[in-house]
């Protein structure tokens, strides 16, 4: 099963990418110890939508473009994280999303920014198909916004797609399906915070819970904002697991970097 997990989160590695989050020493020995006692994580593969893919040549067109013209590198977001309290990247966000249709995005926070010939937004949002019955997953959505006001979604990668190894993960990841705060989840924020009880070099700010795999116990996966317990630390984004076993204990067992 760990072996399993292990080729899940290789997949989001490939994609999202994966930096250590070497400041943070104490979970590395949660790592070890959930290496240890056989217990598993998951999130999916990140991969592009369907939407994305419609326009796949314009954005490499894009992306040649900007690639050329880039002043500095992707920023995590260190302010507030509603898109209410951005207005730029709300504004980028609500242009390049009208008129949209078959898919829905709900936004989520903005996660992070790089300035351009304009500017890149990466947001976490929740989506679904504009169909009856359909099931909701979580995206990053990045959003393109030129000089002149125009913007456009450049790419989506999606945490619900399966592993590209072909092999099958037992009890698979379900997608949450509810509102995304943790704190309208008892049984998730209840085991997240037990399993942080005592937990030091890091700070964990919960984004978005965005959905649970059944095992041995249980695995949830969230989007968190993780600070290093350091001075003038400079705060990212994390898909953190808390695995949960059958008798309530709680510990994290796997932290993945978001760099963008």
């Amino acid at each position: 099963m760990m072996n399993t997990m292990k080729r899940i989160l290789a997949g989001i590695l490939s994609v999202v990418m994966a930096a250590s989050f070497a400041a943070c020493a104490s979970t590395s020995a949660s790592h070890s110890k959930a290496a240890a006692s056989g217990k598993s994580s998951s999130s999916g593969t990140v991969v592009a939508s369907d939407t994305q893919k419609a326009s796949g040549a314009d954005t490499q067109s894009k992306s040649e473009e900007q690639s050329e013209t880039v002043d500095g590198g992707w920023e995590a977001n260190q302010g507030e994280l509603p898109l209410d309290k951005n207005p730029d990247a709300k504004a980028a966000f609500e242009k390049a999303t009208e008129g949209l249709t078959g898919y829905q995005y709900e936004p989520i926070a903005l996660l992070g920014s790089q300035v351009v010939a304009g500017t890149n937004y990466c947001i976490l949002c929740k989506g679904a198909p504009v169909v009856p019955d359909a099931k909701s997953t979580y995206l990053l959505v990045y959003i393109y916004a030129d000089l002149s006001g125009g913007a456009e979604i450049t790419d989506t990668k999606d945490f619900s797609e399966s592993s590209d190894s072909g092999e099958e993960v037992t009890g698979g990841l379900e997608m949450n399906q509810g509102e995304p705060s943790v704190e309208q989840n008892a049984d998730v924020k209840a085991a997240f915070d037990k399993a942080l009880d005592g937990l030091v070099g890091c700070k964990y700010e919960t984004v978005a819970y965005i959905g649970s795999q059944v095992v041995a116990g249980t695995n949830y996966v969230i989007v968190c904002r993780t600070t290093p317990v350091v001075p003038d630390a400079t705060a990212g984004f994390s898909l953190v697991t808390v695995y949960e076993d059958l008798s309530g204990n709680a510990e994290l067992s796997d932290v993945t970097d978001l760099v963008f």
